[in-house]
């Protein structure tokens, strides 16, 4: 299979290789990768400075956060079910004993880092993006609520992440001041009901 692979600790060295498809162990299921995003956490994390670079997996490695495809096959232990589901994909970070990118043709994964997209009808473009954006929105609501703030001052609302941040900070009745780069996005931020937005 392809995949884009970081020969070196500070991505200064990628490449596209041929590789082996990964085998699938016990608890483990093979996707079928058929999209996957470029998120800034991913070339902070090819460049080293996401995460705990000491404690990354020595080069050579695939990278890729998260992602879309389908189910191949699974390993003992998995349901046989799975096989020929359409799933999002997300990378553990953090335990890198299972760790085996998305920017790969195919990925291994265990069965806890798949997401079965209950709309199967879902794109594969869309559902790629199910968990490095909204997990991190997610831990933002969750500092908002246990601080108790009553308002949000964001500086990275021109990017996907930001609008989501808003649009759920909108449906809770939080104030957001939503700090922009181009005049275009206060015209955006403007047709989505921002009543703060800065240039």
């Amino acid at each position: 299979m392809k995949a884009i692979v970081r020969k070196d600790d500070y991505g200064k060295d990628i490449a596209v290789e041929q590789v082996p498809i990964p085998s699938v162990a016990k608890g483990q299921v093979l996707v079928k990768v058929m999209a996957t995003p470029c998120n800034p956490s991913d070339i902070e994390y090819l460049t080293g400075i996401y995460g705990f670079p000491d404690k990354r997996p020595k080069p050579p490695t695939i990278s890729g956060l998260e992602g879309s495809g389908v189910v191949e096959a699974v390993g003992e232990g998995v349901s046989k079910e799975l096989v020929g589901k359409k799933v999002g994909i997300f990378c553990e970070t953090y335990n890198f004993e299972a760790y085996h990118g998305n920017w790969a043709q195919y990925t291994v994964k265990r069965e806890q880092d798949i997401y079965v997209l209950k709309d199967q009808s879902m794109s594969f473009e869309d559902s790629c993006y199910l968990f490095v954006n909204p997990m991190s929105v997610m831990a933002m609501w969750h500092i908002i609520e246990e601080d108790k703030h009553t308002g949000v001052i964001h500086t990275a609302a021109s990017s996907s992440l930001g609008r989501s941040l808003f649009k759920l900070c909108k449906k809770i009745k939080i104030p957001v001041i939503n700090v922009v780069r181009r005049e275009e996005h206060v015209k955006k931020y403007a047709e989505m009901g921002a009543e703060y937005t800065l240039n």
